[in-house]
């Protein structure tokens, strides 16, 4: 933020050299000699019009546009009219004055204006001209505006309306609904067609009119519009294209629509999703799954990791190093010293290694070439006080970080983005030469990805679909983790309500008629965490630290809403984990109504618990489904 400053300043008059001038304050004397007693001042007024008035090309008994004529008075007295403005000349019945201020009853003063306003109507099909005419006390006393304009003959004039046609993906051997094109005339004259609309190009066996009101046997007259329903086929594996022609009496012409699809992606394309306690035993609502992961370009040095937990509220794969057992190559930065990652949570934990290249195979899915993050390898520096949060723990092992490994399928491409393409952040991204890391910049495609964005096909998002639960809790639920959106039969976005996020991947959370911006969904958060609520009804547990555990079950009805203004219901519960863990002897994983005190400067963190029972859509940021792009949730 900038500040102005003012400043004061004094003018020596070379007339007056004992005598200051005070600019902006007040004027004491001019530089010029003082007027006498006898002297006089004369007023003028003097008239500034526009050089002309040219109305175009305009057809044959059309009324144009209102176009104005401006008068200033330029001088300093008073403008008064002998008589109002006219119009006369050779074509002076086809412009007409619709409106003026300029009139012998409303003298103008030095310094101000008035304006005619004038139509035109040619009644020939050539140039046609006239004169606007003002009579004032003026000099002279009469000024003249040359007013011009062209007659011609009327013509329709095409609208498409949309240019192009876009089915997206459709399954091989599949009619898809249909789609329509409004043809628009906005002319002057009827649109006549000089055949049916006609369907060419590659592909177009496989695009179809279903049904059209444009035709040779009706004309569409101006100001009106006729429309075509397409419909779509694919009878190839490969993306397909053709061409909407209408050929009609208005130029150019030939318009046409350019028609586009494409077949359903056939790759296997979800894998299970299972809520259990973990590689270790003792996990509360961490969902897992099994990736593989090959150096780069092998179909040999490749190993299958099982327990990797999944987490919407990032991006990017994290390997607990003491898991991988093949050997990748280490990413390096422009000047070739090795890149290492730290990663922050909202729970003050953190975690530190290389970054390395691997590619990524989840169900029938792969990425290729995908920077991922090594926590804690053998060999490479230890995290960085940057990075290593105060009171926060490091997830360097297993048990700390309570799964194998980590995979963020949230919202964004990148785990960073362009902030870490301009700026070295600390806590993000670091060189590494001889063991020393500092922080540095990182271009978007070396930082850690979202892998499904990397897909071929499937690449719009995600799809996380759990069971309901008992809310007495379960010792597992299995679900299932759904790659792409609107690609398949089993991705449809269907009647769920899209939700679009801000920049930042936040949505507003609205409870008790307070509105909660930072608010998200995020399956790697293993509880519902809002507010701080604290006893004597909301005692924090005492097995299942960091969790509410109220006296008695507590129901919240709250709503979320997109940046779109879109909102969809999210009611949940928060009741006593303690009890029902002790109950079980401690043997539940999964409890659909665990809640906890939200992190400082957040909204709603709807977590795990949130997901139960529930099917939601993660779309990624850039990707498209429909009309829709992401970032954005939907359920």
């Amino acid at each position: 933020m900038k500040t102005q400053l003012g400043f004061f300043r004094r003018v020596i008059c070379p007339s007056f050299p004992t005598l200051l001038l005070a600019c902006g304050v007040v004027v004491i004397s001019s530089c010029s000699s003082v007027p006498t007693s006898s002297s006089t001042t004369t007023t003028t007024p003097k008239v500034s019009l526009p050089a002309s008035v040219a109305f175009g090309s305009i057809p044959e008994g059309i009324q144009s546009s209102v176009m104005t004529a401006t008068l200033m008075n330029t001088g300093s007295g008073s403008l008064t009219f002998s008589s109002n403005p006219a119009v006369g000349g050779t074509n002076a019945a086809d412009f007409a004055i619709t409106g003026s201020t300029c009139t012998t009853a409303s003298p103008v003063a030095g310094g101000s204006s008035c304006a005619v306003n004038l139509e035109f109507t040619p009644s020939t099909m050539a140039a046609e001209t006239a004169t606007l005419t003002f009579a004032d006390n003026a000099s002279p006393a009469t000024q003249t505006v040359p007013l011009t304009g062209t007659g011609t003959a009327a013509a329709p004039l095409v609208g498409l309306s949309p240019a192009s046609l876009s089915f997206g993906i459709v399954a091989e051997g599949t009619t898809s609904s249909p789609l329509t094109v409004t043809v628009d005339n906005t002319g002057d004259a009827a649109l006549t067609f000089s055949s049916d609309p006609s369907i060419t190009g590659a592909n177009a066996a496989d695009f179809a009119i279903l049904s059209s009101t444009c035709s040779t046997a009706a004309s569409v007259a101006a100001g009106s519009s006729c429309a075509v329903e397409v419909t779509f086929k694919p009878s190839t594996t490969s993306g397909e294209s053709a061409s909407l022609n209408f050929a009609d009496n208005a130029s150019p012409a030939m318009q046409t629509v350019l028609l586009s699809g494409g077949p359903a992606s056939t790759t296997s394309n979800s894998v299970p999703l299972t809520v259990d306690s973990g590689p270790l035993g003792g996990d509360v609502n961490l969902a897992f799954i099994s990736i593989t992961v090959c150096s780069p370009g092998s179909t040999t040095n490749c190993q299958t990791i099982n327990n990797i937990q999944v987490d919407t509220g990032s991006s990017g794969l994290r390997i607990e190093a003491s898991e991988l057992s093949i050997t990748l190559p280490q990413a390096t930065n422009s000047s070739g010293d090795p890149l290492g990652d730290c990663v922050q949570f909202a729970d003050m934990t953190y975690a530190f290694g290389p970054v390395q290249t691997a590619d990524i195979q989840i169900a029938g899915e792969k990425a290729s070439s995908v920077p991922i993050q090594v926590i804690a390898a053998t060999g490479f520096p230890s995290a960085p006080s940057t990075c290593a949060t105060a009171t926060g723990t490091n997830l360097d092992t297993v048990q700390a970080f309570g799964a194998n490994g980590l995979i963020g399928v949230g919202l964004f491409k990148q785990d960073c983005g362009q902030a870490c393409v301009s700026s070295a952040i600390s806590g993000t991204y670091y060189a590494c030469p001889d063991n020393l890391c500092s922080p540095t910049a990182v271009p978007l495609a070396s930082q850690l990805q979202n892998p499904v964005w990397l897909f071929p096909q499937d690449n719009q998002g995600v799809i996380l679909t759990l069971p309901a639960i008992s809310s007495s809790g379960a010792t597992t639920a299995t679900g299932t983790l759904t790659f792409g959106i609107g690609t398949q039969t089993d991705n449809a976005l269907g009647s769920a309500q899209v939700l679009t996020t801000d920049s930042e991947g936040f949505v507003t959370a609205i409870y008790s008629g307070e509105q909660y911006a930072d608010s998200f969904l995020d399956s790697g958060s293993n509880g519902i965490f809002f507010l701080d609520l604290g006893p004597p009804n909301f005692p924090a547990c005492n097995d299942y630290l960091g969790f509410y555990c109220p006296t008695a079950t507590a129901q919240f009805s709250t709503m979320i809403r997109g940046v779109n203004g879109l909102e969809a219901a999210a009611n949940f519960s928060v009741t006593d984990i303690d009890a029902l863990g002790s109950a079980s002897n401690f043997t539940l994983a999964a409890f659909s109504n665990a809640g906890g005190p939200g992190a400082a400067g957040l909204g709603f963190d709807y977590g795990l618990s949130f997901f139960y029972g529930q099917t939601i859509f993660i779309g990624i940021e850039g990707q498209t489904v429909g009309s829709v792009t992401g970032p954005f949730y939907a359920y």
